[in-house]
């Protein structure tokens, strides 16, 4: 239990701060939609999909969250790994994963690829 609620926590920090880093265009009007995926099984999509998402889209109503699930345990975030390694390797522009929700077994290989934003730094309030 005490995994699940740090893995929501992480989560859900994670939503937070990217959308904090798009406040601007989403205060202009400007329609986003944000697609997580989440490995893990029904429960964990079905989160995104009746908790976390219409909360964002409350807060912030320009915000729409297209919750997709990638399938149980380690093999739904191996599916989350390859689709983002593909699309790093094929040098698309923008990618079609804005939040993943993964296994741990798994960041070792996408801190290996560089396949993890690193929005720590972006998140510090400007000046």
């Amino acid at each position: 239990m005490r995994q699940l609620k740090w893995g929501l926590t992480i989560c859900g920090l994670g939503l937070a701060v990217l959308l904090w880093g798009m406040a601007g265009p989403a205060s202009a009007g400007e329609k986003i939609v944000l697609n997580v995926v989440t490995a893990g099984d029904t429960n964990m999509h079905e989160l995104q999909k009746s908790v976390f998402g219409p909360a964002f889209s409350k807060q912030f109503p320009n915000v729409e969250i297209n919750a997709v699930g990638s399938g149980p345990g380690d093999p739904g975030s191996r599916v989350i790994f390859q689709k983002l390694k593909s699309q790093k390797d094929a040098n698309v522009a923008k990618y079609d994963i804005d939040v993943a929700v993964v296994h741990q077994s798994i960041m070792p290989d996408m801190i290996q690829n560089d396949l993890l934003a690193k929005y720590g730094p972006r998140s510090a309030p400007t000046s």
